[in-house]
C-alpha cells in the first residue's frame, strides 16, 4: 500500500498538471488528469488518493489551502467510462474541503473553463458534470484583472421537493418554516415570513435566505462589511458579530439531515437596489467562503423572479469587495446573473494564482 502511495505521488509530482486558481477569494486546487498521462495507472486509485488527502490539501496551515478541489479528466470518474461525445471537452468533478463530492461549483467552473480554453486554444468549452453539461465561453471584453471573463450556462434551477432534495418526512413549506423559525430566534426578529426563503438546485442544493427587510442598525449589510475592512479591530465589530450568527445558522441548516438528507448550502442575501444584491455564503462541506457561483446563480434566479426588476442582477460578495480593495478593481460586483430561456447564465472573472510544480503529500 505504501509503495502504491509513493507511485501515485510520483505521478502527481512529475506528470499531472496542478494549479491554484481563484475567483474573487473562492480558491481552488485544479488537477488535470489526462488519460494519456495516467495510462499505466488505475484512475479509481488516483481519484481515491485525492479524496483521501483532500482535507490535508485544503488545509491552509498544513497544506496548499483551498475552498474546493477541481478534477478535470477525459474519463468519467464516477462511471469510469471514457467520454465519447466529441462536443464534451472534459469531465469535471468538485470536492469540498472535507473530501465530499459537490455536484457543481460556478466559480470553480469559470476557473476550469479559463484553464481549458488556454490549454485547448479555444473560446468555447463544454464540461460534463455529474448531472448536466455546462456550456461556457470566454467573453473577450477585458475586465479589471486584464483577463477575459467567463460566461457559463448553469442550466435550469430545480425547485421541487425531491429535486433539492427535502426529506420525504416534510414538504418544502415545512422546511421553510424550520428555517424561518431559526432566523427569528438567531437574529432576534419578530416577523419573518417563510416567503423570504427559497430552495433551488443548480447542480447542488441551496437554501437562499432573503434578509433585505431585516434592520441592521439602519445600515446596509454591504456597508457594514466595507467598514469592517477598514477597522483596526476586526475582532470586535458589528460585521463580525453578524457573521458569527450567520455561521451558526448556516451550520445548523446544513447539518439538519432530518430536513436536508444530502446537506445543503446556505446563502444570506440583501437586495441593495434593483441592480445589485450583497451575498454571504455558507458552503456545504466548506463553511463560510468569500464567494460561490452556484449560490449566486440560485440567489440571482430567486431575486429576479421575486422582485420582477428585469432579467439581470449583479451579485456582490465578500470576495468581490475584497478583490476590489486588494487588486484595485473598479467594480464591487463582478458576478452577473441573468435568466435566458429559463436557464441561469453566470458571468464573472477568475485568476491564475500559480502552477504547483512539485506536488508532495
Amino acid at each position: 500500500m505504501f509503495k502504491k502511495h509513493l507511485s501515485i505521488l510520483d505521478l502527481f509530482s512529475k506528470k499531472i498538471k496542478t494549479f491554484k486558481m481563484s475567483a474573487f477569494g473562492n480558491d481552488f486546487i485544479l488537477f488535470d488528469i489526462n488519460d494519456k498521462i495516467i495510462k499505466n495507472y488505475n484512475i479509481e486509485e488516483i481519484f481515491d488518493f485525492i479524496k483521501l488527502n483532500a482535507i490535508k490539501i485544503s488545509n491552509r496551515e498544513f497544506g496548499i489551502g483551498c475552498d474546493q478541489i477541481i478534477i478535470l479528466s477525459d474519463i468519467n470518474l464516477i462511471t469510469k467510462e471514457k467520454i465519447k461525445n466529441n462536443n464534451i471537452d472534459s469531465f469535471i468533478i468538485f470536492l469540498n474541503s472535507d473530501g465530499s463530492i459537490s455536484g457543481a461549483c460556478g466559480n470553480g467552473t469559470r476557473c476550469a473553463v479559463a484553464y481549458l480554453a488556454k490549454k485547448l486554444n479555444k473560446n468555447k468549452i463544454n464540461l460534463q458534470t455529474l448531472d448536466r453539461v455546462l456550456q461556457s465561453s470566454l467573453v473577450l471584453e477585458q475586465n479589471s484583472s486584464n483577463n477575459p471573463e467567463v460566461k457559463v450556462d448553469m442550466g435550469q434551477v430545480l425547485t421541487q421537493d425531491f429535486q433539492i432534495p427535502i426529506s420525504t418526512k416534510y414538504n418544502i413549506n415545512q422546511a421553510k418554516d424550520f428555517v424561518s423559525n431559526l432566523i427569528k430566534n438567531s437574529l432576534d426578529v419578530q416577523n419573518y415570513s417563510h416567503d423570504n426563503i427559497f430552495f433551488g438546485n443548480v447542480g447542488n442544493p441551496h437554501c437562499v435566505i432573503d434578509i433585505t427587510d431585516i434592520n441592521f442598525n439602519n445600515e446596509k449589510l454591504i456597508d457594514i462589511y466595507q467598514k469592517s475592512l477598514e477597522s483596526l479591530d476586526n475582532k470586535s465589530n458589528l460585521f463580525t458579530d453578524l457573521l458569527n450568527k450567520f455561521i451558526l445558522i448556516g451550520k445548523t441548516i446544513e447539518n439538519t439531515l432530518d430536513y436536508f438528507p444530502n446537506r445543503i448550502n446556505v446563502e444570506f442575501v440583501q437586495k441593495i437596489n434593483n441592480d445589485l444584491a450583497f451575498l454571504i455564503v455558507w458552503e456545504r462541506g466548506s463553511g463560510i467562503t468569500f464567494s460561490c457561483g452556484t449560490g449566486a446563480s440560485a440567489t440571482g434566479y430567486y431575486l429576479i423572479n421575486k422582485y420582477k426588476t428585469g432579467n439581470t442582477i449583479k451579485i456582490a460578495t465578500m470576495g468581490t469587495i475584497l478583490h476590489r480593495k486588494i487588486c484595485g478593481a473598479t467594480d464591487i460586483s463582478p458576478l452577473t446573473i441573468s435568466i435566458e430561456n429559463n436557464s441561469v447564465i453566470m458571468q464573472g472573472g477568475y485568476s491564475f494564482v500559480c502552477e504547483i510544480v512539485n506536488f508532495k503529500y
